[in-house]
């Protein structure tokens, strides 16, 4: 169909990028950095045509790329009280995509918190489509954006109908299971609740989706941030777990827990762990999970972050790359960080130089340099202009590019304070699992406000 002018239409960035995307209409990898970078880089600017726009732009797109349309849709509409108080109409809309709807409602939770007074009416919403039978999508994105919502509110499991509702969720069917699992660790973040912790570690041993038993793990990693004195017992009980995607989870609720601290002995256990777990994503989790530990102390870990670099594995390489980006979050001199993740974009792997591009954009979060920017753009531009590269490298390069150009829009003095250090963890923990689930991209607005 033949393009409609809108006023003030929405801003896109690297013609060539998006004249590939349409060359290559079957590239989803390329068309979700796209709706992702596109929807980042006009956050706020309450631009209606956003949704037709890439719609049109994007011709055919898969149903998860439809979700990550309806998150960048809530995202640019950030703040605007019309859209929050009209978001039902679009939910009751029957011609709308589910994963639309889906997406929409998970935008609203990342967007919404403590900005809008109607903000108990949307909670309220999306209990009433938890409650109902909903399409599984939708009670997913309902279960993110409840939970983003609501966690202000509840610190109790055991007299919380909210839990229980989310509970109820995790046997019912994957996709909704998954999101009840994410939606408990973030309501229940830093809580280390015994009674969570006997009925998750139930779960986990119980339960045969492989997928909701990795994220059950991980929503106990958020349950324990920060909670040091609780967390050992459990990491010691689930590291032998046979599953590797448990164990994986087991490196990150220490690793959470621990969080900045610098513990050395935390550190010689995930070390070993590094040693002889033979899985490549324990591998990838403990080098992230450093990160973590080793939070904006840089130099305390710079050693075996510059020797791992080099590491035969290139799934030890690629963790290096969040490894690196965590150790020196707001730093001011991050030059040997830089170079570092300039060596891995060049990596013979295309993942390994996926993580160096995401994460040489991610630095710009904790350290806007304008002078930087220059340096770190034109590697962005040879790698999305490079014939040689593929889409899984084009695709970080994208998503890199896109968040440097969202810290030039917010400066550092936006990203979450020590006042909200649980929101930013989490964002960024979240966005991190990216590589299995690609919507959690959009985590990364925990990082910033407005």
């Amino acid at each position: 169909p033949k393009k409609k002018k809108f006023p003030g239409e929405i801003q896109k960035k690297n013609q060539s990028w998006q004249y590939r995307i349409k060359k290559n209409k079957n590239c989803t990898l390329a068309k979700s950095a796209f709706v992702f970078g596109t929807g980042l880089i006009n956050m706020g600017t309450n631009k209606y045509s956003f949704l037709y726009e890439i719609l049109i732009e994007l011709e055919k797109i898969q149903i998860w790329t439809k979700f990550l349309v309806g998150s960048s849709f809530s995202l640019v509409n950030f703040g605007s009280h019309n859209f929050y108080k009209n978001f039902s109409l679009l939910l009751e809309n029957e011609i709308i995509s589910d994963y639309l709807k889906g997406g929409i409602l998970f935008g609203m939770g990342l967007n919404l918190n403590g900005f809008w007074e109607g903000e108990k009416f949307f909670i309220d919403k999306c209990k009433l489509i938890l409650k109902e039978k909903s399409p599984s999508v939708v009670k997913y994105g309902a279960c993110l954006g409840l939970a983003l919502n609501g966690r202000k509110t509840l610190k109790k499991p055991k007299k919380s109908q909210t839990y229980h509702l989310l509970k109820s969720l995790i046997t019912s069917d994957s996709l909704s299971g998954e999101g009840a699992t994410i939606a408990i660790g973030l309501l229940f973040t830093g809580t280390s609740s015994s009674i969570l912790l006997e009925d998750v570690i139930l779960l986990i041993q119980e339960i045969e989706n492989q997928k909701i038993g990795k994220t059950l793990s991980f929503s106990l990693a958020m349950i324990f941030l920060g909670q040091k004195d609780d967390s050992e017992k459990v990491f010691e009980k689930l590291i032998l777990e046979k599953d590797p995607s448990i164990r994986e989870g087991a490196i990150f609720i220490y690793s959470l827990a621990f969080v900045g601290t610098g513990n050395i002995l935390v550190t010689k256990k995930l070390l070993k762990v590094l040693s002889i777990d033979p899985d490549d994503n324990v591998k990838k989790a403990v080098l992230i999970g450093l990160g973590f530990i080793f939070f904006s102390k840089y130099e305390s870990i710079e050693n075996i972050f510059l020797q791992l670099s080099q590491h035969y594995n290139p799934f030890v390489r690629y963790g290096v790359c969040f490894g690196l980006f965590l150790s020196s979050f707001k730093l001011s001199c991050i030059e040997k960080v830089e170079l570092i993740l300039e060596k891995l974009a060049n990596d013979k792997i295309d993942f390994v130089r996926q993580g160096a591009y995401i994460c040489l954009g991610l630095t710009f979060l904790g350290s806007y340099s304008s002078g930087r920017k220059k340096k770190t753009n034109l590697i962005f531009q040879k790698a999305l202009e490079r014939n040689t590269e593929n889409s899984i490298s084009k695709f970080g390069a994208y998503i890199g590019s896109s968040i440097m150009d969202l810290s030039e829009k917010i400066k550092s003095n936006q990203i979450r304070s020590e006042k909200y250090f649980f929101s930013l963890i989490l964002g960024l923990f979240l966005f991190i699992q990216y590589w299995s689930w690609i919507p959690n991209l959009f985590f990364i607005n925990l990082l910033v406000s407005f």
